[in-house]
């Protein structure tokens, strides 16, 4: 009984010193602590299991992202971290209206030539093409992670709760469990603070991709906006006044004001 007193007095202070508190930073997760950390709790470390593979899931679609911008940018010689949104725009007026775009199978904005293009335009048109594939692709499997996510969130959120149960209702030696305690409640709180922050990820992620989708949707569109003026702006949708943007009710037009990909 006396064990299991020091144990819990040992979690009281770790709770009161806000060893789970959540992060307050804004930034993504910390480069050199991604990924879950074992906590040596099975029905913890269960949970985090599925954490880390949204966490990589999540991780592989913000490198798609870099990596589209990266090849757009360098097929046309821009400045390295020229956003998406402009070098979208660039690729435009670089094409002089021989762009057209079309949906093809599943609903994907795909580029085409309508006349002959030098070729660093048809490199841009390809890396614009590939980003698009892939961002439809990961825009249908995100819709799905929401609900889980929270599920997920609502889950670790009781947990330090729960380490008190399981260090003080052992039967394991003291100073055993002394020793582990520490490990195990820096392991909890990393994995705590990457799981609560999986929700505003998959949001920045799909706000991005719904952009970028609209954007080359309606920046390519015919219309007498598109070529020149239109790339100039970017602002209106193709098409002229009044139009919904690509991609539903409530959306932003592409490339207004917000934050640059």
């Amino acid at each position: 009984m006396r064990s299991a007193g020091l144990i819990v007095c040992v979690l009281s202070l770790l709770v009161a010193g806000d060893a789970f508190g959540a992060s307050k930073s804004k930034k993504s997760k910390n480069k050199a602590d991604t990924g879950v950390q074992e906590t040596g709790i099975e029905a913890f470390d269960s949970v985090f299991a599925r954490v880390g593979e949204i966490d990589a899931q999540l991780t592989s679609t913000e490198t798609e992202l870099r990596t589209g911008k990266r090849n757009l940018n360098s097929a046309l010689d821009l400045q390295r971290g020229t956003p998406l949104t402009d070098g979208i725009t660039e690729l435009q007026k670089r094409a002089e209206g021989k762009l057209q775009v079309t949906l093809t199978k599943g609903n994907v904005p795909t580029l085409s030539a309508t006349d002959a293009i030098p070729t660093n335009v048809q490199s841009a048109v390809d890396a614009v093409n590939a980003l698009s594939l892939n961002m439809t692709t990961s825009l249908t499997g995100m819709q799905s992670l929401v609900p889980e996510i929270q599920g997920l969130i609502d889950e670790a959120g009781h947990m330090p709760d729960r380490l008190k149960d399981e260090f003080s209702g052992g039967s394991a030696n003291l100073v055993d469990q002394l020793f582990k305690l520490p490990k195990t409640t820096k392991a909890l709180k990393a994995d705590i603070d990457l799981t609560m922050g999986l929700d505003d990820r998959a949001m920045s992620l799909t706000n991005r991709m719904t952009d970028l989708l609209d954007l080359v949707t309606t920046e390519f569109a015919p219309g007498p906006s598109n070529g020149h003026g239109n790339a100039g702006s970017g602002n209106k949708p193709a098409g002229g006044p009044g139009n919904k943007p690509a991609g539903g009710p409530g959306n932003k037009p592409a490339g207004g004001p917000g934050k640059k990909k």
